[in-house]
């Protein structure tokens, strides 16, 4: 075996390891909007605080963050499956390169089409990160709120 075969079958596999973080990564970031919305409901139906019209129109902004966050991720998540895909098809092509005399072509253009799926997951997580730091911008705007209201009424 020679250590260019070694090589040219190590970089798709060093990247099936990324797409796997990587998913991981992703699924704990489904994970928090998942609690975060499972928070809300408990709040809303199990508490039964009362809750000031400020917290309803939060949670109503929130939700339509949350919603776009979980449809984003759903598409990083996609894409992640593509590139991992496309890196086992592209094994697959080295060893039918090396073995059965198949074009080297089928290898690079499979390892590119990963390496281009991976690009769309990071673009499409992003724009999912800004939505983030929107939401936590909302919850620092409620609290804000929250101890100016309790501020106001002496405790």
């Amino acid at each position: 075996m020679s250590l260019e075969l070694i090589t040219s079958v190590l970089t798709p596999a060093v990247m099936i390891n990324v797409c796997a973080l990587l998913l991981i990564s992703t699924t704990n970031r489904n994970s928090r909007i998942r609690d975060r919305i499972r928070n809300m409901n408990n709040t809303l139906i199990h508490d039964k605080i009362d809750l000031n019209r400020d917290v309803i129109n939060n949670y109503i902004e929130q939700l339509k963050y949350f919603k776009e966050r979980g449809r984003l991720i759903k598409k990083a998540m996609t894409f992640n499956y593509m590139a991992f895909f496309s890196f086992v098809v592209t094994t697959l092509f080295l060893f039918f390169e090396k073995f059965l005399g198949f074009s080297i072509i089928f290898s690079v253009v499979t390892l590119l089409l990963g390496l281009v799926f991976l690009f769309a997951y990071a673009v499409i997580l992003i724009k999912e990160s800004r939505i983030n730091f929107i939401t936590t911008n909302l919850d620092a705007e409620l609290t804000e709120k929250m101890l100016d209201d309790t501020d106001k009424m002496g405790f």
